[in-house]
């Protein structure tokens, strides 16, 4: 039995302006008209998009910038609708320090 692949083009979503961050869920966090997000307090915040629409996909490689200090961190998670309209789990890409001390990702 052989298998067949249909290759699909690459498709490239970038969300690195203001505008592209306004529906989203700021808890703890402002956003400068820059496009800077700033947290309200030493505790930090999160920030959880608004749904991003995309062609089928079978693979994802997210990426970001981040200015921290030096006791800060980003911690980058997302999670996927599935063809069913149910959301999938939590998938995280790791805990990102400034430091040495980063943690790997892992499914949720």
């Amino acid at each position: 039995m052989t298998s067949t692949v249909t290759p699909r083009s690459a498709c490239t979503l970038i969300h690195d302006t203001p505008a592209a961050w306004a529906a989203a869920d700021l808890q703890g966090l402002t956003i400068t008209p820059e496009g800077t997000l700033t947290a309200f307090s030493v505790t930090g915040g999160s920030l959880t998009s608004a749904p991003i629409s995309a062609a089928p996909f079978d693979e994802m490689l997210p990426s970001w910038n981040a200015a921290l200090p030096s006791d800060g961190t980003v911690i980058l998670e997302v999670r996927v609708q599935l063809p069913s309209g149910n959301w999938s789990g939590w998938y995280s890409f790791g805990t990102w320090t400034p430091g040495e001390a980063r943690q790997r990702g892992r499914s949720a």
